[in-house]
């Protein structure tokens, strides 16, 4: 139960539960070193979650917070409370005090010694040794520790100082591969950031983000807890651009109602307490509007033990599907496929929602680093704004550059995640057998794993293995007796020869190139190419009023008969939020998702009157694109494709120009397949 806590609220309520009076705010405050702002929010609302031990938390104005219970039932408390408590753990003497220092950096306010040695389980005379000793490190970023009898310990210096302190502390304990030493940080985290240094990410301010992990990993929403690893590093790097943005004054706007409406949401408090939280540390102060924006980025966070509920799934769908077809979408800009990149998929995800709900209150963004985006990384944010432009003609979102520029740190960081990828290798599973799988194929594994340091693992496995579960999930088959098997296997001498680990790995690179290319073609094998072969081309007289054009567009389809009305419905409440077009191909698009259709149509029109409507003053063709709803997955993806056919493929919309309805087919087929 306890296990969801911070470590700060714990504290607390052990020293009310060991306590028989009152105990004021401002003794609790610096005990643990946090302002008397919160310990009032940390003991908010707790009195239903203590409820089934009996014990209650009372507050009275001048003098502090009580605990009512018996003295049992108060040291059951204790007793659970402890036993959830992770105290910092350490070999020796010398990591003790490596912890102290991260310790005394992470805090920003005055800290007991009598709280230190309750953290190490030590004397408070050994703290002051530690103290002592470690006071020389400080000296190296102009910072003072100083320590007061009676009072407590503190680092003195710039606040620009103890951040590079604390940068420097946590970037080289994950270079020596100390990770034990970061208990109060999310490792993985961390090393994911550390990876991404090189990379679009390294645009993010180093010290701004170690302190915003730190201040995430000790905020008592205890929210690196709640959702996955995916979401938290989408959360740190929407707060640590929030910081940027907040320091240059580049303020960001909501209005009141939106605030209010937002303010009912049980998750806004998260984002209020985290958002205090951040003004603490940095001493800076957010806006209502950038705590409405942090509460966004919450909602649209995956958690740790996700809610299946229906609910859930159709708050969430439409985030996914648009991720999913940008990522499509970039897998074919860039001729590699990232729908394998959960990472990626998770985190666009996590953006997305926000900003859809952005695009429908009409909320601005800005993002603080785009400048920088645009000038170091230009061809990667043209790749992501052509990407985005498919939200357009799909679902009529129109994405701002800023937008486009957070849309450019996610898929940058993909990028940088496969090359991290092909750097290491780490894809290849080898499965090496022999009769047994206990003689030769053990020292053959033990030989291939000195050899290829980057395969992702080298086991033995018995000839009585192959086809089953046991190798369900190995890529390669290394054998020393001749088997068979679908998957390739490459046949070797039992000493291991020179020529063996040459097959061995241009087998390795042969997988890797077709996993590649496979992941590529999947996409174009599941398309309904059918469709292809429905598809219409017809002329009309463009000197009529938008809604006459579509009736008449309606009435060619084969579906017209009995689902008029409909297409039609669907059709204009699509163009109440503005027509789709293309202005350099003087090309509109009309479509619509049409409940009771039987099956898609697509119909290409072309002008024949030079004379236009007002509605058509500078389009010559178009489209009208209509599809049943709900949509089987096929024919959404497929009517896609045909879609992005009309924006890469030139020879599309010039045989519409050209009304050549062959030629017209034939360039939509072969850009899918």
């Amino acid at each position: 139960m306890f296990s969801i806590f911070s470590t700060r609220l714990l504290e607390i309520l052990r020293i009310l539960a060991t306590h028989d009076d009152y105990v004021t705010t401002q003794s609790l405050a610096e005990v643990l070193g946090v302002s008397s702002r919160t310990i009032f929010r940390e003991l908010e609302n707790i009195n239903g979650i203590l409820k089934p031990y009996g014990v209650s938390v009372h507050a009275k104005t001048g003098h502090g917070y009580f605990m009512q219970g018996d003295k049992n039932q108060k040291e059951l408390l204790v007793k659970n409370i402890e036993a959830t408590r992770n105290p910092l753990t350490y070999t020796n003497p010398e990591a003790r005090r490596e912890l102290l220092i991260l310790q005394c950096l992470k805090e920003r306010e005055i800290t007991k010694l009598s709280t230190l040695a309750y953290m190490f389980e030590v004397s408070e005379g050994t703290i002051s040794r530690d103290l002592e000793i470690i006071e020389s490190w400080f000296e190296n970023y102009n910072l003072k520790l100083l320590r007061r009898q009676g009072f407590g310990v503190y680092v003195e210096g710039e606040e620009e100082n103890i951040r590079r302190a604390l940068t420097d502390y946590v970037h080289q304990k994950i270079e020596l591969g100390a990770e034990d030493i970061l208990n109060a940080f999310n490792v993985d985290v961390v090393r994911y950031f550390d990876r991404q240094e090189e990379g679009i990410l390294g645009l993010l301010d180093k010290e701004i983000l170690v302190s915003v992990i730190q201040v995430l990993e000790q905020c008592s929403v205890n929210i690196s807890n709640k959702i996955t690893n995916h979401s938290y590093i989408g959360l740190i790097i929407h707060l640590s651009i929030a910081v940027e943005r907040v320091r240059k004054s580049d303020l960001i706007e909501m209005d009141t109602l939106t605030l209010d409406a937002m303010k009912q949401d049980p998750l806004y408090r998260d984002a209020y307490i985290i958002a205090t939280d951040i003004e603490d540390r940095f001493k800076i102060e957010f806006p209502e509007a950038e705590v409405g924006y942090i509460f966004m980025h919450l909602q649209g966070t995956r958690p740790r033990a996700l809610d299946d509920s229906l609910e859930h799934f159709n708050d969430n769908y439409e985030a996914m599907m648009i991720a999913d077809r940008l990522i499509e979408r970039f897998s074919y800009l860039l001729k590699d496929d990232f729908s394998g990149d959960v990472s990626l998929r998770t985190g666009l995800m996590a953006h997305l929602k926000p900003t859809l709900n952005r695009l429908k209150y009409d909320l601005e963004i800005r993002n603080p680093l785009l400048e920088e985006i645009k000038s170091q990384y230009f061809e990667l944010f043209e790749i992501v704004k052509e990407t985005s432009r498919i939200l357009y003609f799909e679902s009529q979102y129109d994405l701002s550059d800023d937008e486009i520029g957070y849309l450019t740190l996610h898929f940058g960081a993909a990028i940088e995640r496969r090359k991290h990828e092909l750097k290491t290798g780490k894809r290849v599973k080898i499965g090496v057998v022999c009769a047994s799988g206990i003689g030769i194929s053990t020292l053959l594994a033990s030989k291939l794993k000195t050899a290829f340091v980057d395969a992702q693992s080298i086991e033995p496995y018995s000839v009585d293995d192959v086809g089953t579960d046991a190798m369900s999930d190995v890529d390669l088959i290394v054998s020393t007796i001749f088997i068979e098997d679908l998957r390739p296997i490459v046949f070797v001498n039992p000493l291991l020869k020179h020529e063996d680990i040459v097959n061995i790995r241009v087998e390795m690179d042969a997988i890797l190139s077709k996993d590649r290319k496979t992941d590529r073609s999947r996409n174009q094998d599941n398309l309904d190419l059918n469709l292809v072969k429905e598809i219409q081309l017809v002329e009309v007289d463009l000197n009529h009023s938008n809604c006459t054009i579509i009736e008449t567009l309606i009435n060619h389809l084969s579906q017209a008969d009995y689902a008029f009305e409909r297409i039609k419905a669907s059709v204009l409440e699509r163009e109440e939020n503005g027509s789709v077009i293309i202005e350099e191909s003087q090309f509109v698009m009309y479509h619509g998702s049409v409940p009771g259709l039987m099956h898609p149509e697509i119909l290409f029109f072309r002008n024949t009157n030079h004379k236009k409507h007002g509605d058509y003053e500078n389009i010559e063709i178009g489209v009208l694109m209509v599809i049943p709803k709900p949509a089987k997955s096929l024919d959404r993806k497929t009517m896609s494709k045909i879609t992005e056919s009309m924006i890469d493929e030139p020879k599309v919309l010039h045989s519409v120009a050209q009304y050549d309805l062959k030629g017209l087919r034939e360039s939509v087929y072969q850009y899918l397949t």
